[in-house]
């Protein structure tokens, strides 16, 4: 049996960060689709993982299940730790550890996330609240921007109150609200959310949630700049490397350093406008003649042929597959994780006239899907799968590539089968 909410995507088997972020991106896209004033709380805790009560850590362990030698084990784990301060040849005195996971360890993280589940499994926060070990976003939605307040400003001071109970500490300063609109002139007025008598958070345009910059118009220009600025800081890298070692080893170290960058959040991003994805793929191909010792005027097409990386584009189109492959979604109809009101006909839309949400990778994923091969569509295994998705992007020609990315074509849903 399970015990951690499906809303906690921190240290569980095969699933990651980018899992965290594409249902972020794709429930906030769902709201501005149905024209839903959102806004998504992103929550700082201060030294959240020392301040972890041992006392109440192993109330919830027995409450999640644990009895007799595994609750003793755990027990042990915690009780009699003891710490000292050293300066140079100085020491002080020992003192018991009464709170805090230990850090470093392979057990610390797991239990900071059965600590903090029965936040993710509140009545008036499930189905709201993406989590990461201590990295949280709280979705409220409403019909109008004054409800929405009230929803935030209730919302937060639910999330408070558990706070405070479980001797955790928000803090204020650094958890801020950003207010999602797809449309300039039907931004609200308010600048910040209620806490408390005494405190405010603030609502700011754009807040780093898991490293993405989610911005307040999910443009991700903020984002993009980000990214960049730290790819270019591999071309010296690789221009003093390339002399001393062959293809195999570059690639190898491309692959590590920045292709992983490149693509990372890659689901919520990959779908920019296409200036900023042009930037991008100015400094792939860039780093890719510096790697294969290619003058600037060479052939784009050879390039990727030959160095049998996918560029941009089809980076952002294998993400897409392999995202669908992992969590075995249905195609067309793609049903939400969480539970809905309407969940045994709730499915994705495909039909769409906002610009934003034809941006977004469920719904290219519809586009791309009907284009997917019989042949890869029935790969057995997620690494065959992986693999064959790879060499069939390849051998797409890039005018195809953009037709499906292309968002400034509307497709109704009667046109899309």
């Amino acid at each position: 049996m399970n015990i951690l909410s499906k809303q906690q995507f921190g240290f569980r088997g095969g699933i990651s960060t980018q899992d965290d972020i594409a249902q972020l991106t794709n429930r906030l896209h769902e709201a501005l689709d149905a024209s839903r004033p959102c806004l998504c709380i992103f929550v700082d805790l201060a030294k959240a993982f020392d301040t972890v009560s041992h006392q109440l850590l192993m109330e919830k362990l027995q409450r999640s299940g644990f009895r007799g030698v595994s609750y003793d084990l755990m027990e042990s784990y915690l009780k009699n730790r003891k710490q000292y301060v050293s300066v140079g040849d100085s020491f002080s005195e020992e003192s018991l550890v009464k709170c805090g996971v230990p850090q470093g360890t392979v057990l610390g993280p797991i239990l900071f996330t059965i600590y903090v589940n029965d936040l993710l499994l509140a009545e008036p926060l499930m189905n709201r609240i993406l989590s990461y070990a201590d990295d949280t976003a709280i979705l409220c939605e409403a019909m109008s921007w004054e409800e929405l307040k009230n929803e935030a400003e209730n919302t937060i001071q639910i999330d408070k109150k558990w706070f405070d109970y479980n001797l955790l500490t928000m803090n204020v300063d650094k958890t801020k609200v950003v207010v999602f609109s797809c449309n300039r002139s039907n931004r609200p007025v308010f600048e910040s959310v209620s806490l408390d008598n005494d405190n405010t958070i603030s609502a700011v345009d754009s807040v780093r949630y898991l490293s993405i910059h989610n911005d307040k118009h999910l443009r991700w220009d903020v984002n993009i700049k980000q990214l960049i600025q730290k790819l270019r800081g591999h071309f010296y890298r690789f221009k003093i490397l390339t002399p001393f070692l062959d293809l195999r080893r570059l690639k190898i170290l491309y692959h590590t350093l920045f292709q992983t960058q490149l693509t990372y959040g890659i689901l919520a991003w990959g779908g920019a406008r296409e200036h900023h994805v042009k930037n991008l793929e100015i400094l792939q191909k860039w780093m890719l003649k510096i790697m294969m010792k290619k003058r600037r005027t060479y052939s784009t097409d050879k390039l990727y042929a030959e160095s049998k990386v996918l560029d941009i584009r089809k980076l952002y189109l294998q993400a897409i597959l392999t995202y669908q492959n992992k969590n075995k979604i249905n195609i067309p109809y793609l049903t939400h994780e969480y539970d809905t009101r309407n969940k045994k006909n709730n499915s994705l839309k495909e039909r769409t006239s906002k610009l934003i949400v034809r941006r977004n990778y469920a719904y290219i994923l519809k586009r791309l899907h009907d284009r997917t091969p019989s042949y890869l569509k029935s790969e057995k295994t997620f690494n065959s799968f992986k693999k064959t998705s790879q060499t069939w992007l390849q051998s797409l020609p890039r005018e195809e590539i953009r037709n499906i990315m292309d968002t400034s074509k509307y497709f109704p849903a009667n046109v899309i089968k």
